[in-house]
């Protein structure tokens, strides 16, 4: 990475867990690169940055789901999808070669506690208009079945904690 740093124009990062922002200081110690990402997902970015002494001299950058962000010849798309942490997106990466979609992890929640459904409307149009790649990765994509709305986990929660 850091042999072609100059050639790198961004890093978009689809949500805050600690498996897709973890690196980051490792990485940034070593090229000055700006991050985007949604404002949660920025703001643990931002405690992990400090925790490492960097957060001062990295370029950090909130968008919102339906922003673009230009990086060179690509324009990328943030589109609202859920997960099990708040402010996660998918990215639709437009080059001169065609749309490349890429999910990050999601699930589809019909009643998810922040109210933001998934954009498949979105989704929807873009693969109407015509999607070279789909990157698709999802939490427990490979069990059979549904994976619970957060809003029933936490409704779960509450009641083993009245029972104890």
């Amino acid at each position: 990475v850091t042999e072609n740093a100059s050639k790198i124009r961004g890093i978009v990062i689809t949500h805050g867990h600690e498996d897709h922002i973890g690196g980051l200081a490792y990485l940034l110690k070593q090229v000055n690169i700006p991050v985007y990402g949604t404002r949660l997902t920025i703001g643990l970015i931002e405690g992990k940055l400090k925790e490492h002494g960097i957060l001062k001299q990295c370029s950090l950058n909130v968008a919102n789901p339906g922003d673009h962000i230009k990086l060179g010849c690509f324009d990328v798309e943030l589109i609202h999808v859920n997960h099990s942490i708040p402010d996660a997106v998918a990215l639709a990466i437009k080059s001169p070669a065609g749309t490349v979609i890429q999910t990050g992890d999601f699930k589809i929640d019909t009643t998810p506690i922040d109210g933001g459904v998934i954009d498949i409307a979105r989704l929807s149009q873009l693969g109407t208009e015509g999607v070279l790649a789909l990157l698709s990765d999802s939490t427990n994509a490979a069990k059979p079945g549904f994976t619970e709305s957060e809003r029933k986990v936490g409704e779960t929660f509450e009641t083993q904690f009245r029972k104890s």
